[in-house]
């Protein structure tokens, strides 16, 4: 099934569509979303920042609302949001507050669901020298091999 997860109709229609074919939900993983503007804070228009939150935490958001009664019929359904871990980092301020805000979703689901048998947590993953985008801000060289890149050859034996 194919959809928008920031479109609130699109949504419903992906729960229900994955529902009628399955018969259940048991776990939501929201990994939708990641870091699409980079630019200083000064330079974010109104769209970059709904683009930015709307993939990131609006996403999120949704299918969880939507999952949430399929969940709650299996009496151990589990919702698992992707956050970020670490400091917030510069030219990413749209992106920082949106992992902020699955960090903040993801309590307030996980105490306002516990007694209902519904688990919510989230995976707080680190930007790596592995992670497409630590390739893309160091121009497609880690961090690591942009400064062997950069550093003066050892003399020859």
């Amino acid at each position: 099934m194919a959809g928008s997860v920031t479109d609130e109709g699109q949504v419903q229609r992906l729960i229900d569509g994955t529902v009628s074919e399955y018969g259940r939900i048991d776990v939501l993983v929201n990994l939708a979303g990641g870091l699409s503007r980079y630019k200083r804070a000064v330079e974010h228009t109104l769209d970059d920042w709904r683009a930015e939150l709307d993939n990131n935490l609006l996403s999120a958001f949704l299918t969880s609302r939507a999952a949430f009664p399929h969940l709650q019929a299996t009496e151990t359904g589990v919702i698992i949001n992707f956050a970020r871990a670490g400091q917030p980092q510069a030219n990413m301020v749209a992106y920082n507050c949106a992992k902020a805000g699955i960090e903040a979703l993801t309590r307030t689901l996980a105490l306002e669901e516990r007694d209902l048998g519904i688990r919510v947590n989230a995976i707080a993953k680190r930007l790596g020298r592995a992670s497409p985008h630590c390739r893309w801000h160091w121009g497609g060289r880690s961090p690591a091999r942009r400064s062997r890149a950069n550093s003066p050859s050892p003399p020859p034996a």
